[in-house]
């Protein structure tokens, strides 16, 4: 796992990649907080017509820029938000049906933050991140699930187009042909 903790004015960041599933563990406890968000996300077990069960996803990452990107997101967020901690932890390499792939935890002084303040990182995630996924399927053979286009969002992390669904991104080539990267 490569980690980057700082503190950030009164804010404790901590981002990192992660290889295989993600899990949670304590975040430091800010005194002045009533609230800590929770976000784990897990992949999903789907079913292809054609190719049978998902078996794993294999989260695909250009590394170092995944690393700047993540901790500018928490960064971000700490501005735009009084959250007074933060971690980002997002897997590479396999992820098997039911196990996580990406955990996000804010500490805010109260609940209606925190809960905004982990909606925005994990929709700016989504579309900033240069993290692809491969899906491998019970036939052996892939797909790639289609991410969103950074270039298409607004100064507030939203997409401009207005066909845009983000629980739809399915079955695309990457835009790079990036081997995995451990």
């Amino acid at each position: 796992m490569t980690t980057s903790a700082q503190q950030n004015n009164d804010c404790f960041i901590e981002t990192a990649l992660h290889e295989g599933p993600v899990s949670i563990s304590p975040l430091g406890w800010p005194a002045d907080c009533g609230a800590e968000c929770i976000f784990l996300g897990r992949t999903r077990l789907e079913s292809h017509p054609k190719r049978g069960l998902l078996q794993r996803i294999i989260y695909h990452t250009y590394h170092e820029m995944a690393e700047t990107k993540l901790n500018e997101i928490a960064i971000a967020a700490s501005q735009k938000f009084p959250i007074r901690a933060i971690r980002i932890i997002h897997a590479h390499g396999p992820v098997p049906p039911s196990h996580a792939s990406v955990l996000i935890q804010t500490a805010t002084p109260h609940r209606s933050e925190s809960f905004a303040a982990t909606k925005f990182v994990i929709d700016t995630l989504k579309h900033a991140v240069p993290i692809w996924k491969q899906e491998i399927w019970a036939d052996n053979s892939s797909t790639w699930v289609k991410g969103c286009i950074a270039h298409d969002l607004d100064e507030h992390g939203q997409s401009q187009d207005p066909n845009h669904d983000p629980d739809q991104h399915r079955h695309h080539t990457p835009p790079l042909d990036l081997p995995y990267n451990p």
